[in-house]
């Protein structure tokens, strides 16, 4: 009995995922991004989340993983409140390492996910006053040094959820 619960268990999971493997068989941002066209961010999001692979999306964007963190974008459209906390905190994370990156991917209409307001404006909790003034010193510098004029509107909305948290 032991032995047919966990492969009916399989069956049943197996059988409702498509016949072609999902990101988690592959993880790169490009394999990501052809399972999301293939069979959507939503499906791709949850496949990652139940296999405990959400976790490695979100560190390689919170080390600043320029593919990864591009790759943000395709995924918010997919992510519940869970994994849009995480992927605005990852993202968060990435701002002093990758200012550039990161405000490529800023939701400029201000969206729960990818937003300035989710991104910049220092959402940590759970951790020591010293950190978040570190934090917050090193990322206003990052994204002060960040020139590029295509950046110029997320520059200044980042700039100003920083300096108002």
């Amino acid at each position: 009995m032991r032995i047919v619960i966990p492969v009916l268990s399989l069956l049943v999971v197996g059988a409702s995922w498509p016949s072609q493997s999902l990101a988690t068989d592959r993880m790169s941002p490009a394999a990501i991004e052809a399972d999301v066209r293939r069979v959507g961010a939503k499906a791709v999001v949850n496949r990652l989340w139940e296999s405990h692979a959400w976790d490695s999306v979100e560190a390689h964007v919170s080390n600043g993983d320029r593919a990864w963190i591009a790759l943000a974008t395709t995924l918010s459209a997919g992510t519940d409140a869970a994994t849009s906390e995480g992927l605005g905190l990852a993202l968060a994370e990435a701002l002093p390492k990758r200012p550039k990156a990161v405000l490529a991917v800023l939701d400029l209409t201000d969206g729960t996910v990818l937003g300035p307001s989710q991104v910049c404006s220092v959402p940590f909790y759970d951790v020591s006053a010293a950190f978040l003034r570190h934090y917050k010193q090193r990322a206003l510098a990052a994204v002060s040094a960040v020139r590029d004029q295509r950046l110029a509107p997320a520059k200044r909305a980042c700039l100003a959820k920083l300096r108002g948290s």
